[in-house]
């Protein structure tokens, strides 16, 4: 019809002086990691980088490439979940050395077929390095992050999101919000999860006591804050400024897993003098903590259903890795 808008995408034509500034910008980021001293320094300039070249990537994509990319994404969520299933990532050499997709098979007990479609989506997202073998065969190797994806935190964290957090986020993506509004869910024990296991009046850790193997997929998830920045997040706040209130209490971790952050607060402080206290479900306690028992006091509590069980005023790392204070029932940020 004449005059009608047209119903494709723009003509993709990103401004030169955004092209010119983002070229600057990485320039600029490349000489300052260059010249950094520091692994804050170089950290704060990859940042930088990373910032730069993804908002280039953007301008310069088109729109047809970019919806292609957000509709089939999820397939990589699938892919990296099928690959850790059934050992893809274990099979290739820690070394580098890239392996045909037969071989594959062979390590993994699967199809060559399937192993390749599985090995091609994750090589077009850059999880796996695809090359041409010596005889012109597909093969693949390991990037950083699938030679990550291989140990175990890293392997528990992705069973646990795809597992127990992405189906009952797809599951209630549409019905949940058109059956309670459009708005942030207001109910821990009526939220998204919860309507996804077609269930009511129950918690994300309700649901997951009642799957005794899912639960324990989600307790060994968290050892994933072992090897993800922890270091940083500790040494952001003055732990070794603490002092112990009058129970001789200093701190509280609340939700605290199997005591990860604990440990590695203890490390870099070792000089914190007071008790602390390793808080988190029964359940996920009695499944084994990594903190000395003799120096860190195991507190069983579900902060869904109980009143917070140690009063006085101290300092509590919560499960976001918020610093907060509190006294008597009331949560005020520490910043």
């Amino acid at each position: 019809m004449s005059g009608a808008a047209s119903s494709g995408p723009p003509p993709l034509e990103p401004p030169f002086p955004v092209l010119s500034s983002l070229s600057t910008a990485i320039q600029a980021s490349i000489s300052q990691y260059e010249k950094a001293n520091t692994p804050s320094e170089k950290a704060q300039a990859l940042q930088r980088l990373q910032t730069a070249s993804t908002k280039l990537s953007r301008v310069t994509a088109p729109i047809h490439q970019q919806i292609m990319e957000l509709n089939f994404r999820p397939n990589v969520n699938v892919a990296v979940r099928i690959a850790v299933e059934m050992g893809l990532f274990g099979a290739l050499p820690l070394s580098g050395e890239p392996l045909e997709v037969a071989e594959l098979a062979k390590k993994t007990n699967a199809e060559e077929e399937f192993v390749l479609r599985i090995s091609r989506v994750l090589g077009a997202f850059d999880i796996l390095q695809e090359s041409d073998s010596s005889s012109g065969l597909l093969a693949y190797s390991h990037t950083p992050l699938s030679r990550f994806l291989t140990t175990p935190p890293a392997q528990a964290s992705t069973r646990h999101l795809f597992d127990n957090m992405l189906q009952g986020h797809v599951l209630s993506a549409g019905k949940y919000y058109l059956k309670h509004g459009f708005k942030n869910p207001e109910d821990a024990k009526n939220s998204p999860f919860t309507f996804a296991h077609s269930t009511h009046d129950a918690s994300v850790f309700d649901i997951l006591e009642t799957m005794p193997e899912r639960m324990a997929i989600f307790n060994s998830a968290m050892t994933i804050t072992a090897v993800l920045g922890l270091n940083e997040v500790v040494t952001s706040y003055p732990f070794d400024h603490l002092e112990a209130n009058a129970e001789g209490l200093v701190l509280v971790d609340v939700g605290g897993g199997k005591g990860h952050v604990i440990n590695e607060i203890r490390s870099v402080y070792p000089h914190m003098k007071g008790r602390i206290v390793l808080e988190d479900m029964k359940v996920v306690l009695e499944g084994g903590t990594v903190v000395p028992e003799d120096e860190v006091a195991l507190q069983p509590y579900d902060f869904f259903k109980e009143q917070q069980p140690i009063k006085g005023e101290l300092v509590i790392v919560e499960m976001n890795s918020m610093i907060n204070s509190y006294k008597t029932g009331m949560l005020t940020d520490r910043y």
